[in-house]
């Protein structure tokens, strides 16, 4: 699922909205806004994973995102 093109392109565009936000073209809202459709594949492939190993699934944070990158 990692390498399939709607997650690899909401990624790049994630990736895109955390550089714009860190230059000050964009704001918080706006790199949030953009960073929806990686939000919702990177929840689903969280919860895939964690009930295959029975455990809790990390949620997706923009705000985490940006400052740490992941």
């Amino acid at each position: 699922m990692r390498n399939d093109p709607e997650f690899l392109a909401a990624r790049e565009k994630a990736l895109r909205a955390r550089h714009l936000y860190n230059i000050g073209a964009i704001s918080f809202k706006e790199a949030e806004e953009m960073m929806e459709d990686y939000k919702r594949i990177f929840n689903l492939i969280s919860a895939e994973i964690a009930a295959k190993y029975g455990q809790k699934p990390k949620k997706f944070s923009a705000k985490m995102f940006i400052k740490y990158g992941r």
